[in-house]
């Protein structure tokens, strides 16, 4: 998956998340219901967060920008474009 890609998904994660707690707040509904859609969408931010955190220690190729395995040993060549690494 390009870091393009990526980013599009993140992206989508926190307006999710930001959505659902302003709909919250916005939404003239019993305490009880905006205390839980303030929940969902802090939660869903969070992971937002995490997604994010887990794609910027992931290393990715500095030509294709292709994420590279992180199961394995840092690998010598590219195995999305085939180009030295080191």
């Amino acid at each position: 998956m390009k870091i393009s890609a990526i980013k599009v998904i993140i992206y989508g994660i926190f307006c999710v998340g930001v959505f659902v707690a302003f709909v919250a707040v916005f939404t003239p509904v019993l305490s009880d219901s905006l205390a839980i859609f303030s929940l969902i969408g802090g939660v869903i931010v969070l992971i937002g967060i995490l997604f994010c955190i887990i794609t910027a220690i992931t290393p990715c190729c500095p030509y294709c920008h292709e994420l590279l395995s992180i199961r394995k040993k840092s690998p010598e060549y590219c195995p999305h474009c085939d180009k030295e690494l080191r």
